[in-house]
């Protein structure tokens, strides 16, 4: 019995070494996975650039006297945190580095066109489609921007090449529904429009 206290005494001693070692090994652990990490986060996907092009360039923007360098995750950040005007200049800077990144002309021209700059933003989704004709979401957007601005004849020729380019979406018929509707051909809106859609019109 008296060994047996003995053992229990000398684990209870051995207890608080252990668990500091413990905590020690983890908040180092903890340090370094949030280092490698960096500023990656889930949401990234859902407008990050595509998987064949780096995302660390960086560029300089002047800010009075320090520079500061924007990446495509900072201005996606801005734009996610719904600051449209800030994700606009930031865009604008990273396009103007990387004039042949069709991703970044489309952030642009969404930022502008959340913060009110329809022009800026035509022009943008047009770049962004320059550099990319395949590229279905600038051709969606842009339609909007054309149906907004008064322009369904333009919006309707993007709308198309999105039809033609992805089929399976019910998003340009319903954009070419809108555009039927702008020009005055009702009946043609009305087949336009995916069912689903109609329901929830009535």
């Amino acid at each position: 019995m008296s060994y047996q206290f003995e053992l229990n005494q000398s684990n209870r001693s051995l207890r608080f070494p252990v668990i500091l070692m413990a905590g020690i090994v983890c908040t180092v652990i903890a340090v370094y996975a949030f280092a490698a990490c960096g500023d990656r986060n889930p949401d990234q996907a859902r407008a990050s650039e595509p998987v064949g092009s780096t995302t660390s360039t960086t560029v300089p923007v002047s800010t009075g006297s320090t520079e500061k360098p924007v990446s495509f995750e900072m201005a996606d950040s801005a734009y996610r945190e719904h600051r449209y005007g800030d994700a606009r200049v930031l865009f604008k800077t990273y396009t103007e580095s990387r004039p042949n990144n069709a991703w970044g002309f489309y952030m642009l021209g969404l930022s502008a066109w959340k913060s009110g700059n329809r022009e800026q933003a035509e022009s943008a989704f047009v770049q962004a489609l320059t550099l990319d004709s395949t590229h279905v979401k600038s051709h969606l957007n842009l339609s909007r921007v054309l149906l907004e601005s008064g322009q369904p004849d333009s919006a309707l020729v993007h709308i198309e090449a999105a039809i033609a380019l992805d089929s399976t979406s019910s998003e340009p018929l319903r954009l070419q529904g809108r555009a039927f509707e702008a020009q005055g051909k009702t009946d043609d809106a009305i087949v336009a429009y995916p069912a689903r859609h109609r329901e929830e019109r009535q």
